[in-house]
């Protein structure tokens, strides 16, 4: 491989699996309630290192509201996210560097800085908004947005290469992907319908504090019961294209079959954290993992669909 796609590949997959991490730590602030453990931005109560005790919290701001570990839970998260960020424009330097004359390259390495700087301003106001659920649910939504990018990058780096053969005339092929966007499109209903339901959880947590765990998702409404119901329904679907593909033996890069192989698993390991948490209500550590399980489950969905733009059929 030449060696400045190899460098530019290399940088594009550090600036993705960062950026995942930085969902999942984005994903145990929230869950832990740390969001306002830093109640400014940049600062954390008006210092660039958060206090380490109660008294070295400034005036004009609330001591009771320090709790060291969640003040630096949510700094920590500052931090790998300015980490995220330097990854990511250090990919971007290199992509407009050595590849600008490539559109596959040139468009998603400017939109991606677009959609950073984006990121980083809607940071604060997360915190000015005292972590209003629908401002809360944005954020995500960008951060998938950006991972998108990147994994649209990262496989031009096959495409550019000629790892990946097309064959776009054949009908076939192209039902499946119809298909798979699809699942993809359905998907990313399930993550809209999942954060409505956090949002109400929120709520409801807010106005009940005193609510028992159990208690709170009963109390969520129609939207958790439609949540529950569609998430069945997109396995379901899912599962059924996915053994027809294999059945079809469709030829793909093997980032896409590994994928598709994972599929299935990460769609039984959704419906398995949704069910605990049916019984034993909105525990942390299983909103967490259900969080960060939907948002791999999207990158993978993401990455199949538009790898079949350019599969084969084998011939059996």
């Amino acid at each position: 491989m030449d060696k400045k796609l190899k460098s530019f590949k290399k940088s594009a997959l550090t600036a993705l699996i960062s950026t995942y991490l930085l969902i999942l730590i984005g994903g145990l602030v929230r869950v832990s309630g740390a969001g306002l453990g830093c109640p400014d931005w940049p600062k954390c109560f008006g210092r660039w290192i958060p206090p380490t005790d109660i008294s070295q919290v400034p005036p004009g701001f609330d001591a009771s509201q320090f709790n060291i570990v969640l003040a630096w839970v949510e700094y920590f998260n500052r931090l790998f996210g300015i980490w995220v960020g330097i990854a990511i424009l250090f990919m971007v330097f290199l992509g407009l560097k050595n590849f600008r004359h490539i559109k596959q390259i040139k468009i998603p390495v400017i939109a991606v800085v677009v959609l950073l700087l984006f990121q980083g301003w809607h940071g604060s106001v997360v915190v000015s908004s005292l972590l209003e659920p629908f401002i809360v649910s944005v954020h995500l939504i960008f951060a998938l947005s950006i991972a998108a990018l990147l994994i649209y990058i990262t496989q031009s780096v096959y495409y550019i290469r000629g790892d990946v053969i097309e064959n776009r005339d054949n009908e076939q092929l192209k039902i499946f992907r119809r298909l798979f966007i699809g699942i993809f499109l359905f998907s990313i209903l399930q993550i809209l319908l999942g954060t409505e339901v956090r949002s109400k959880i929120d709520a409801l947590v807010k106005q009940y504090p005193n609510i028992s765990p159990h208690e709170i998702i009963p109390l969520s409404g129609m939207i958790n019961h439609i949540h529950m119901i569609s998430g069945i329904i997109l396995t379901v679907f899912a599962v059924s294209v996915i053994m027809v593909i294999f059945k079809k033996n469709i030829k793909l890069p093997k980032a896409s079959l590994r994928g598709i192989q994972l599929i299935p698993f990460l769609l039984l390991l959704q419906m398995i954290l949704g069910f605990l948490m049916q019984i034993f209500g909105s525990k942390p550590v299983l909103q967490l993992f259900h969080l960060w399980t939907a948002a791999i489950l999207f990158g993978f969905l993401f990455m199949i669909q538009r790898d079949m733009k350019r599969g084969e059929i084998r011939q059996t």
